[in-house]
């Protein structure tokens, strides 16, 4: 659910607690990953809305890549869990 200044004032009035998590902070993606992720937007016609959620998403696809390339031509689950799991950054 998205939380929104709205969400917050019925919850207030509701007296519920609220419990709210964030995929990142502002600070955790690197000026390069956000110059790499602004050239998607700009070349794709991408929105730059919801920015959480496509710096995810783009965080997750270079793992998948990564992964597929280390695991090489004859990928299986395990082979491609190890290439992950040998990663240092």
């Amino acid at each position: 659910m998205a939380v929104t200044s709205t969400s917050f004032a019925r919850l207030r009035e509701a007296r519920a607690p609220v419990f709210i998590a964030y995929p990142l902070l502002g600070s955790d993606p690197s000026p390069a990953a956000l110059e790499r992720l602004h050239s998607l937007q700009v070349g794709n016609s991408i929105p730059a809305q919801h920015l959480p959620i496509q710096v995810t998403a783009l965080a997750s696809a270079q793992i998948l890549v990564e992964g597929l390339q280390r695991g090489g031509r004859d990928l299986t689950r395990t082979k491609f869990v190890a290439a992950l799991a040998a990663c240092k950054t």
